[in-house]
């Protein structure tokens, strides 16, 4: 994926594919999806407007558009999904592994339209200019420390140590620089995931964005964003989680 978080707020001439300037989002992912939205908006009018008939003449309800992707395709569809909102009635995206694309602003007008689905300890949703300012400030803090460095922090009992991680963590932790996955957040569990938010135990669970303002260094942070990796764990939470049915994922 293009984790690179370059942020600029853009808008387009058009008054359909016009993006609040107030909003934040990857410039990047933007310009690909207009670039789709160039190529494909009036194919796809064209083949709602075909499809709507026959649905409406059959079974009387509108044919609706849906987008999904993963990792970088997850990106450019949710983007995608904010340039066509207002022109595809029951718009919806499902973005599996996606990377930070927006600010909380942006992120929060696209709940109606986008469900992030993310999983484990994957990296890709987590990285963000801001986030990897976090972990090297938090790396220069531990090496820092007198006395010892990593040794001394990790010194003493598992909870004396995992209170000063925290202690590194909460003064190293900063809202700046990040951009966030986009829409509903919802949570896959991974197996032996070490995510640092608490958890209710659930296979599937609702998450905010403040969930995922900072990376997990674990040895599953790169294949739990694999797409088979996110496979298993759907298929691991079909038919235990209601919230995965709700979600028509």
């Amino acid at each position: 994926s293009s984790s690179s978080s370059s942020s600029s707020s853009s808008s387009s001439s058009s008054s359909s594919s016009r993006i609040d300037t107030a909003m934040m989002c990857h410039e990047g992912f933007l310009r690909s999806a207009r670039g789709l939205d160039v190529e494909l908006r009036g194919l796809v009018r064209e083949s709602v407007s075909v499809f709507s008939n026959a649905e409406q003449g059959a079974a009387g309800e509108a044919f609706t558009v849906t987008l999904v992707g993963h990792s970088l395709g997850a990106g450019v569809a949710s983007l995608l999904a904010l340039l066509w909102r207002d022109e595809f009635r029951g718009l919806k995206c499902y973005a599996y592994g996606c990377p930070c694309v927006g600010s909380p602003a942006l992120c929060k007008a696209l709940e109606p339209h986008v469900t992030s689905i993310l999983h484990g300890d994957d990296l890709v949703p987590r990285l963000s200019i801001g986030s990897c300012d976090d972990l090297r400030d938090s790396v220069l803090r531990v090496a820092r420390t007198q006395g010892g460095g990593a040794s001394l922090v990790m010194s003493g009992t598992a909870r004396e140590a995992h209170i000063r991680m925290n202690d590194i963590r909460a003064t190293c932790r900063t809202p700046a620089n990040k951009l966030y996955p986009p829409g509903r957040l919802v949570y896959l569990a991974g197996s032996g995931a070490t995510t640092s938010v608490a958890t209710t135990g659930a296979v599937v669970e609702d998450r905010q964005w403040a969930d995922f303002d900072e990376m997990i260094v674990s040895w599953r942070m790169l294949s739990d964003h694999l797409p088979g990796a996110y496979q298993q764990a759907l298929e691991r939470a079909l038919g235990e989680s209601e919230l995965l049915h709700a979600s028509h994922l």
